[in-house]
C-alpha cells in the first residue's frame, strides 16, 4: 500500500505545483487590475485546483484502503509505522506536500485580500464618480471629505 500512496503522492506535488504556479498567474493578474488578464487566469486555475482535489480524494482513499484511520494516528504517523525500505522517502514527499497546500493556502489568501482591496476601490470611485457625498460612503479616499469648489462633489466638478 506504501507504493500506491507513494505514487499519489507524486502526482499530487506535480499537481499542486502546477496550482501554485496558476495562483502566481492570478496574482499578477489582479496586480495588473487588467480584466482580460484576469479572466485568463481564471479557467487554469479552476482545472488545477480541480486536479489537486481530485488527487487529494484519491490519497484519501488509498490510506483508508490500508487501514488508516483519521481518528487513530495522521498520515505521517501511519506511515512512520511502515516497514518499507521507501518509507522515508514517502515521508519527505507527504511533508512536502503538506508544504505545497500551505503554500496554496497562504497564496490564496493573499488573492482574496487582493480582489477585496479591488473592490474597496471600485465601490469608492463608484461613489466618487455618482456625486454621493462622503459621508453617505463607507469609505473614502483621505482623511477628510473633499469638495470641489462652489460644493460640487468631485464627481461633478
Amino acid at each position: 500500500m506504501l507504493g500506491a500512496l507513494d505514487d499519489c503522492l507524486q502526482r499530487q506535488i506535480v499537481a499542486g505545483e502546477r496550482l501554485i504556479e496558476t495562483l502566481r498567474a492570478e496574482t499578477e493578474a489582479l496586480r495588473s487590475g487588467a480584466a482580460a488578464d484576469i479572466e485568463a487566469a481564471l479557467a487554469p486555475k479552476q482545472d488545477a485546483l480541480g486536479a489537486f482535489t481530485a488527487l487529494d480524494t484519491e490519497r484519501e482513499q488509498v490510506l483508508a484502503a490500508s487501514g488508516w484511520s483519521a481518528e487513530r494516528e495522521t498520515p505521517a504517523e501511519w506511515i512512520e509505522r511502515q516497514d518499507h525500505p521507501d518509507r522515508d522517502t514517502v515521508l519527505a514527499r507527504w511533508q512536502r506536500l503538506l508544504a505545497i497546500a500551505e503554500d496554496c493556502g497562504r497564496r490564496n489568501l493573499i488573492n482574496g485580500a487582493l480582489i477585496q482591496a479591488g473592490l474597496r476601490h471600485s465601490r469608492q470611485l463608484l461613489d466618487l464618480l455618482s456625486g454621493r457625498p462622503p459621508e453617505e460612503t463607507t469609505s473614502s479616499y483621505g482623511p477628510a471629505p473633499t469638495r470641489a469648489a462652489a460644493g460640487h462633489s468631485l464627481g461633478k466638478a
